[in-house]
């Protein structure tokens, strides 16, 4: 197998708070990785780690065999290595085009005076970032509102782009923090289809979420964490059958914290 992401005993610390304490796993190509644990268990932070918005205090990632630290998440995006998060980062007066032409100009190359002066280069990485972005939103059932802005558009709809922005900066591994939270049966089932067409296409995909029938049917393999640390690791079926597993949730976990 591939590695694609190695993390070797990371730690995070906030103040006197552990976020995250020694955690190791690894990520081969091809795979839907779960991150599973209680409130406040260190899932986000794990994510914010990974792409860059945070630096571990120990230990180190690798992507790609690269060592990650000091790395700026845009840097990382043009790596290959793009995330949603919770809270859906869109803008909201903007149309869904636009917010998809964004994330592609990401990792766009031409220089600011080519596009500042309209050179063929420029137009030539504009038609590129259109087709682009209309291949996405066509792959993922939103060209029909490629006009409409944002503001307007269904929860469920605005939770689809998210993740197509994420899809347009051409990543070959996808982070999704969340991507069920907030919607109903129906529209959850179609966002695990729509992750399971994106891994088809060869995309590596790492999956928070705290909706757990999603998960288990969804993802080849699952991290949980509980209180920042790693208390479990295998496959779906390993793990729902997992004592420990089973004690942090019904226990409670850890309610403080970072998730």
């Amino acid at each position: 197998m591939n590695k694609l992401l190695e993390v070797s005993d990371i730690s995070k610390h906030f103040g006197g708070v552990t976020a995250i304490h020694n955690l190791t796993f690894s990520l081969e190509k091809g795979e839907i990785l779960g991150v599973i644990g209680p409130n406040g268990s260190g899932k986000t932070t794990l994510i914010n780690l990974i792409s860059g918005i945070y630096g571990p205090n120990q230990g180190r990632i690798l992507y790609k065999g690269q060592d990650t630290m000091g790395l700026k998440p845009n840097r990382l995006v043009r790596l290959g290595l793009a995330r949603t998060f919770q809270a859906t980062v869109l803008y909201s007066e903007a149309t869904v085009l636009e917010n998809v032409l964004r994330g592609t100009h990401l990792i766009m190359e031409s220089g600011f005076f080519d596009f500042l002066f309209h050179t063929k280069d420029a137009r030539q990485k504009e038609k590129e970032a259109m087709e682009k972005a209309m291949a996405y939103l066509t792959f993922l059932g939103l060209d029909k509102v490629l006009d409409q802005q944002v503001k307007n558009l269904p929860y469920g709809y605005q939770k689809f782009l998210g993740v197509v922005i994420a899809l347009a900066t051409g990543p070959d591994l996808l982070m999704l923090d969340e991507p069920a939270a907030g919607l109903n049966m129906e529209e959850a089932l179609e966002i695990k289809r729509a992750i399971e067409k994106i891994n088809d296409k060869g995309i590596t995909l790492i999956l928070v979420d705290h909706n757990m029938r999603f998960m288990m049917s969804l993802c080849h393999r699952m991290v949980v964490l509980n209180y920042g640390e790693k208390i479990a690791e295998g496959t779906p079926q390993t793990i729902k059958k997992d004592e420990r597993v089973i004690k942090a949730y019904l226990g409670g976990g850890h309610s403080g914290g970072h998730n």
